[in-house]
């Protein structure tokens, strides 16, 4: 729970409270829960209420702060695939590609599930998770491009432990990465995919 709570504080260490929980009970909801698969169009109807309710997630701020969430827990992963920072970038990777394919169709997460379904084009971008690679190398060329409003406390209330909303939703999120643990490392397919994934990341570093 500390690595996990550590990682996010790090990754956005002045995220307003209510656009953070936003960030990660996107992650949350947007998760199969099973082994490896970029195909979560089970999860539709989930989605589609969550964004609806709380679009941020799927704005252009959102997916940018999803891409710096994702690319730290990669960067402070030791190569350990049982790490919880391992774990947390397999997870905000998802929901990076999610989120972005979200936004390339106006935010309107029905329109994009209904494209996923009906649109070859669309449904070969978001399995070979384009969408995730496009945002991440945005955010790599301009890290500090689309900065949403900042809490000049945030990193404070953080340190003293006063952002309990926050901390009750890293518990919530905390589980659904505890259920994570390891069904994914011992999947060849993954091991490939993530591979070719974070080497695209990276070319643009």
């Amino acid at each position: 729970m500390q690595a996990c709570a550590k990682c996010v504080f790090e990754a956005l260490p002045k995220l307003r409270e209510e656009r953070l929980v936003d960030v990660l009970e996107f992650v949350a909801a947007q998760h199969t829960g099973k082994n490896f698969s970029p195909d979560n169009a089970s999860k539709a109807l989930e989605v589609c209420a969550f964004v609806r309710r709380r679009p941020f997630a799927v704005t252009t701020e959102g997916v940018a702060a999803l891409a710096r969430l994702a690319r730290h827990a990669l960067g402070s992963s030791t190569g350990n695939e049982k790490s919880t920072e391992h774990k947390l970038w397999l997870l905000t990777s998802g929901a990076l590609n999610t989120a972005a394919a979200i936004r390339a169709h106006d935010g309107d997460a029905l329109v994009f599930f209904d494209a996923l379904q009906r649109d070859a084009g669309v449904r070969g971008r978001y399995l070979q998770r384009q969408y995730a690679t496009k945002a991440m190398q945005e955010h790599v060329l301009n890290p500090n491009g689309y900065l949403v409003d900042e809490d000049p406390d945030a990193m404070l209330a953080r340190k003293v432990n006063r952002l309990g909303t926050v901390h009750l939703c890293l518990c919530a999120f905390f589980l659904v990465l505890s259920v994570f643990v390891g069904i994914v490392a011992s999947s060849e397919t993954f091991q490939g995919r993530a591979l070719t994934t974070i080497r695209g990341w990276l070319v643009s570093s």
